[in-house]
C-alpha cells in the first residue's frame, strides 16, 4: 500500500456467517447478539491492524437478482425431505435479524455511516461498485471477506484482500 487514505471495506454478510459459527449463540437480555459482537470485536482488531481512515460496510439486500436470471445460482436453503431441515430456514431468519440489528442499531449508535446495500444485490456487488466508482483516486482499500469472488478486484497498487479465517493478506 502506498500514499492516500486507507479504507476498510467489509463484506458484512460474509462476516456475519463467520460470526454466526463462532459467537452466534451469545445473547444479552434476551436478544441474540453473537453476530454483532463477533463482527464488532473483529472490526476493533482490524482497525488497530490497518489503521484506516474509514470503514465501509456492504450488505446483501433483498431477493438476489441473479437468482431471478438463473434459478440454479448458488444454493437455496430448502429441506431435502418435508419436515426435515426446517431449522435451516429458521437459522437464516435469526442471522438476518442480527445483521439488521447491526446495520440499523449498533453501527449507527457507534457513529458509523458508510453502510450500503441495494435491493437485489449481494455485498460483493456493492464492494465492486465502491472500488470501481466511489473510492477516491489515490486512496487504497483492504477488502475484508472470505468470498473468492472478490479476487477479481485485486490491484497491486490500491486494492488488497484480508482473509479473516486464514489471516492471509493478498
Amino acid at each position: 500500500m502506498k500514499a492516500g487514505r486507507l479504507w476498510l471495506l467489509l463484506d458484512v454478510s460474509n462476516l456475519a456467517w463467520r460470526a454466526h459459527h463462532t459467537t452466534g449463540s451469545l445473547s444479552y437480555e434476551g436478544e441474540d447478539t453473537g453476530i454483532p459482537f463477533g463482527i464488532l470485536r473483529d472490526l476493533r482488531t482490524w482497525t488497530k491492524q490497518f489503521q484506516p481512515a474509514g470503514v465501509v460496510f456492504a450488505f446483501d439486500q433483498g431477493e438476489n437478482l441473479r437468482r431471478k436470471l438463473s434459478p440454479t445460482y448458488k444454493r437455496r436453503v430448502t429441506p431435502l425431505y418435508p419436515g426435515v431441515g426446517n431449522n435451516k430456514v429458521e437459522e437464516r431468519k435469526q442471522v438476518h435479524l442480527q445483521i439488521e440489528a447491526l446495520r440499523h442499531k449498533y453501527l449507527p449508535e457507534l457513529g458509523y455511516q458508510n453502510m450500503f446495500g441495494q435491493d437485489g444485490f449481494e455485498a460483493d456487488d456493492i464492494l465492486a461498485s465502491v472500488v470501481q466508482r466511489t473510492l477516491p483516486l489515490g486512496d487504497e482499500a483492504v477488502i475484508i471477506s472470505n468470498d473468492h469472488d472478490l479476487y477479481q478486484l485485486l490491484d497491486l497498487d490500491t486494492i488488497s484482500i484480508w482473509k479473516p479465517i486464514t489471516k492471509v493478506h493478498y
